[in-house]
């Protein structure tokens, strides 16, 4: 894909104890393909202030001096990836001023359109961020579908603790986007604690489509944070136990 997109769709969230807790929210993303970043600035507001917008800052080393293409070789680099040619970001924008990503998705592709890497990019509401870098254990291109695992090494939410694994699944193409991310806290043998899936419809990024994204969730990074903590509430309420913070390794 070499022109960015819109990607508009929907997150869906389910607990399944001690106490079940489920919600679906609608939520639109960008994708965007950073050889091509500039192209996009006839639709949205690149580098400067306006009602929908991207910095670089928000990203990757969040340093003005280094771009993200570096902070993404480096992160390829360090994990013995080899063949990447190309990469695109999926993430929240800025909506008037404002962003807070949970996660952002960095798709790593190389010379025969294989998905060589997916890199999810996790803020918490400490103000900390860390990245899984993702691949396939075949060592070749990540198949649609295919099971990526993590261990848990980043303190998310107030109600788990930092311990087992994470399941990814992506399934991507020029018309549809979805990642599925299961966590199984290691407490309860292979159940699933929570399961979590960002989905859309791919469209082009147009100063129409972006118009029509914010008419349908006219604050949505506001309510991003607001709905976190609205969900945090609720599982206060169904006696969920509260752990606190916790120290993440290898934060950055």
């Amino acid at each position: 894909m070499s022109q960015a997109q819109l990607i508009v769709g929907r997150v869906q969230h389910a607990r399944a104890r001690p106490a079940r807790n489920a919600f679906t929210y609608p939520i639109f993303n960008l994708r965007l393909p950073l050889e091509s970043l500039a192209d996009a600035a006839s639709a949205l507001a690149i580098e400067r202030g306006g009602m929908v917008s991207f910095f670089a800052r928000d990203h990757g080393y969040r340093d003005p001096d280094r771009s993200l293409e570096s902070w993404v070789n480096d992160q390829i680099c360090a994990a013995g990836i080899d063949g990447v040619v190309r990469y695109e970001l999926v993430c929240l924008p800025r909506v008037f001023g404002f962003v807070f990503n949970p996660v952002s998705f960095w798709l790593c592709w190389d010379a025969s359109n294989g998905l060589r890497a997916l890199i999810a990019e996790v803020n918490n509401t400490f103000g900390e961020r860390l990245s899984y870098v993702l691949t396939s254990a075949s060592g070749g291109a990540i198949e649609n579908g295919e099971i990526l695992i993590a261990q848990k090494r980043f303190h998310v939410s107030p109600f788990n603790e930092v311990r087992g694994d994470y399941q990814f699944r992506v399934y991507v193409s020029d018309q549809r986007f979805l990642v599925r991310i299961d966590y199984d806290d290691a407490n309860f043998d292979g159940e699933t604690l929570l399961s979590t899936c960002v989905s859309g419809i791919c469209q082009p990024l147009t100063r129409a489509a972006l118009r029509r994204a914010l008419w349908r969730t006219p604050l949505i990074t506001l309510q991003v944070v607001a709905k976190i903590h609205w969900q945090a509430l609720k599982l206060i309420f169904k006696r969920v136990k509260f752990i606190g913070y916790l120290p993440s390794e290898g934060k950055r």
